[in-house]
């Protein structure tokens, strides 16, 4: 029970800061979608070195 008292303090806390600090929750979130598409970018950059050099090399 204490838990889920503590779980709705928790959410009113955040619903009552949501819009003063949405700027920086908005900062946050492009700054997890920049990561995230780098990290994929390199991926598809790696895989295709690798397609690359199985065409020319062969297995």
């Amino acid at each position: 029970m204490a838990l889920l008292i503590l779980i709705n303090v928790g959410l009113v806390v955040f619903d009552l800061t949501y819009v003063k600090a949405r700027p920086v929750y908005l900062q946050a979130q492009s700054y997890w979608t920049r990561s995230r598409m780098t990290r994929q970018e390199d991926y598809v950059k790696t895989v295709e070195t690798l397609e690359q050099e199985l065409k020319q090399g062969g297995v």
